[in-house]
């Protein structure tokens, strides 16, 4: 295109001013409180899909049946996180929330 589509992607952004920036995003307690949350559910994700097959087969489960099983859990994996993501932004205050999700998680783990 004659014009970039905005101004922002007109000019490169100097890396002197991106170290700075990336600090204060680390520093800040809501971007990391999410950063967890986000990391151990793509690691358990990831965790889940490449060991469902192994651990279903001493069951008789079939390799499709298992590929089946991991894509539900993906989707149900997303549509939880939308849920939350909306409740977070209707609540305005994401501890509570998170720390009941896991709590949830731990219970789970143990059943």
């Amino acid at each position: 295109p004659a014009e970039p589509p905005s101004e922002t992607a007109a000019k490169p952004l100097p890396v002197a001013e991106l170290i700075p920036a990336v600090r204060k995003l680390l520093r800040n307690r809501s971007f990391m409180c999410l950063l967890v949350a986000q990391s151990v559910f793509i690691m358990s994700m990831w965790t889940i899909d490449g060991m469902v097959v192994q651990a279903l087969k001493p069951f008789g489960v079939s390799a499709d049946d298992a590929g089946i099983m991991t894509c539900a859990f993906t989707i149900a994996g997303a549509a939880g996180q939308f849920a939350v993501g909306k409740l977070i932004d209707r609540t305005r205050n994401p501890y509570p929330i998170i720390v009941g999700c896991y709590g949830v998680a731990v219970a789970c783990i143990g059943v």
